[in-house]
């Protein structure tokens, strides 16, 4: 795994309350050791706080923000305040929201993930990430396994018509898709980008496209002829997938208009090409990998 730059100053601006959580109370210790009572009122009038609010801050009765620890580390003159506390925070929460993991380090999990987001999920203008797939083995099996992994949350389900629906409500969730892996906030069209951290590695890519095309990809059989196909809104977007698959000799045609004129696909009708997909991309989606793997077969045993 590769680690993750430190992205606590991302939450040391905003506006919200966050609260990072450690063991054997690391904060504690780092922050209050040996303060003279002259220097907890200084900070007690620095925080604009009562002083016994930051008595109870030095015992762990009550959390401290990070924006006040930040204040309290200036006042300290401790300079490497923010890389320590990021080495040793083991939690992060905010004000209403339960505790949560946060990755230090990139993975697999997360870059599928990424994909599934980049596809049919959504970041919402608020504090959720929803994840929307046709198949409930996703939704309610590999989905939940991976937030699981990364985040260590448990999502909310719901089924709309022919659709299943995987809830992830945490503000700090929320801001890490946000501003450290760079998903717009609301609506994807002309902003959306493939992650930086997914061209670190191999593993990170095939996760990317496996969660792109589980979630938004499509697999069409008519008249015996197969295709597998991505349609997107934007532009710059399909040309990064379309690159990403040529890494791995997959080339798929496009951007081409999709059928509905709404947007853009990319799409291939190559048997070699679809063998090279089914090799070394894959699906999760039982649907999808079903049809292309029965498909692939039949080639092979002529």
């Amino acid at each position: 795994m590769i680690p993750i730059p430190n992205y606590l100053p991302c939450f040391s601006v905003l506006k919200t309350n966050i609260y990072l959580h450690s063991k054997e109370g690391f904060f504690e210790n780092y922050l209050f050791s040996k303060l003279s009572w002259v220097q907890k009122r200084e900070i007690a009038k620095l925080l604009g706080v009562s002083e016994r609010l930051v008595y109870y801050y030095s015992t762990g009765k009550r959390k401290c923000s990070l924006n006040r620890m930040i204040k309290i580390a200036e006042y300290r003159n401790l300079k490497t305040f923010l890389e320590d506390a990021y080495r040793n925070f083991s939690g992060i929460s905010t004000q209403g929201h339960k505790q949560s993991k946060l990755p230090k380090e990139y993975s697999y999990e997360l870059a599928y993930l990424a994909g599934f987001i980049a596809g049919d999920g959504h970041v919402s203008k608020r504090s959720e990430i929803m994840f929307v797939n046709d198949s409930k083995d996703i939704i309610h099996e590999i989905i939940p396994k991976f937030v699981d992994f990364v985040f260590g949350v448990k999502l909310r389900f719901r089924k709309e018509g022919n659709y299943y629906r995987a809830v992830l409500n945490s503000k700090q969730i929320h801001v890490f898709f946000n501003k450290v892996i760079g998903f717009p906030a609301g609506k994807k069209k002309g902003s959306l980008r493939v992650p930086c951290f997914i061209y670190l590695s191999d593993e990170y890519k095939i996760g990317f496209l496996q969660g792109l095309f589980d979630s938004d990809g499509g697999v069409t059989l008519s008249k015996g002829k197969l295709s597998i196909l991505y349609s997107s809104s934007t532009k710059e977007f399909l040309l990064q997938v379309q690159a990403l698959l040529e890494g791995f000799s997959v080339k798929m045609g496009g951007p081409y208009a999709s059928g509905g004129k709404k947007g853009m696909e990319l799409r291939t009708y190559s048997k070699s090409q679809i063998k090279m997909f089914s090799d070394k991309i894959r699906y999760y989606h039982p649907k999808k990998l079903e049809r292309i793997n029965a498909t692939v077969a039949q080639w092979r045993s002529r």
